[in-house]
């Protein structure tokens, strides 16, 4: 069974530099700083353009998580999984 590995970015890294990087070393996923996400609603398709899942970390509030849903990232990594799943659904 093969595993699959992510990139956890700082959170200064860019998703740019970051895709870069997942695709160099073999990764599937990046693990971004919400900051570096938030506002760029262009990351997640240069993203899936490249074949790297982009997740985002750590997502404060349901309203990040709504922009970042709309924006089309693949999940977010949260403080309140829960509340975000009961407002924005599974």
């Amino acid at each position: 069974i093969a595993v699959s590995t992510a990139f956890l970015a700082m959170p200064r890294m860019s998703v740019t530099g970051g895709i870069a990087y997942v695709r160099s070393a073999g990764h599937q996923e990046l693990h971004a700083h919400v900051s570096s996400v938030l506002g760029s609603a262009t990351m997640p398709e240069r993203a899936r353009a490249a074949g790297v899942g982009l997740v985002t970390w750590t997502v404060a509030s349901v309203a990040d998580a709504e922009q970042l849903r709309d924006a089309g990232v693949d999940a977010v990594i949260c403080d309140d999984p829960a509340e975000v799943v009961r407002k924005l659904g599974p």
